[in-house]
């Protein structure tokens, strides 16, 4: 089971696209953030 499902998502910025028909998903454990690596912007 997905916990995270994008399906055909397509963004414009302006007049240009930036991205375009992009799937993917994510299940449960495939994906580890570690705030120690993080930076403030």
């Amino acid at each position: 089971m997905a916990v995270i499902d994008i399906d055909h998502v397509t963004k414009d910025y302006g007049h240009k696209r930036g991205i375009f028909d992009v799937s993917f998903s994510v299940k449960k454990g495939e994906v580890e953030l570690n705030p120690k690596n993080w930076r403030e912007v």
